[in-house]
């Protein structure tokens, strides 16, 4: 079975964006040895992306071609008339769990990028839902902006499965979350 791994950079401060959903903030931080921090390795191993409303939007509007058109991308969003103008990508509908759920057994054989909304990332979270956390913790605090993980009564417990520190002071995390 597929496994749905949240794969992300955030701040120290634990932010992923700015208020206005910018993540230009990315590109201004330094990469002396140009890594992509295992970005064309994790790609290579996942055909399927979840990804909230808003976040879809932002990559969007990135001032480039849809970069996710040789994955099948899943929407999730309360807004049934969205907009989707982009290839191999559709609206999620019916209960999100059981969606996902149902992901887990079709379409190829490799994990699920869940790729942003916080929202979806803590309703996913809170049921269970996501099988690994890769994080990316950027040396910069922004400090205010979209949260990585928003506010929630949630206690979960991970695994460490690999860390590193890269010279751009940026980190890596790799988290099992164990089920209980």
């Amino acid at each position: 079975m597929k496994n749905v791994i949240l794969y992300v950079a955030s701040s120290l401060d634990g932010y992923v964006a700015t208020p206005d959903h910018g993540v230009k903030w990315l590109e201004t931080l330094e990469n002396p040895d140009g890594t992509d921090y295992g970005y064309q390795d994790f790609i290579a191993g996942i055909d399927t992306i979840i990804m909230g409303r808003k976040s879809y939007e932002v990559v969007r509007n990135f001032d480039m071609a849809w970069p996710y058109a040789d994955k099948q991308v899943y929407i999730v969003s309360r807004q049934h008339d969205l907009v989707i103008d982009t290839p191999n990508t559709q609206l999620l509908k019916g209960d999100l769990l059981e969606e996902i759920e149902k992901l887990k057994n079709v379409w190829g054989d490799k994990n699920i990028w869940l790729l942003g909304g916080g929202l979806t990332t803590r309703s996913l979270l809170e049921h269970q839902c996501i099988e690994e956390l890769m994080l990316f913790t950027a040396p910069v605090l922004l400090g205010e902006g979209i949260p990585l993980f928003p506010a929630s009564k949630m206690k979960i417990k991970l695994s460490l499965i690999d860390h590193k520190a890269y010279p751009s002071g940026m980190t890596f995390n790799h988290y099992r979350i164990i089920k209980e």
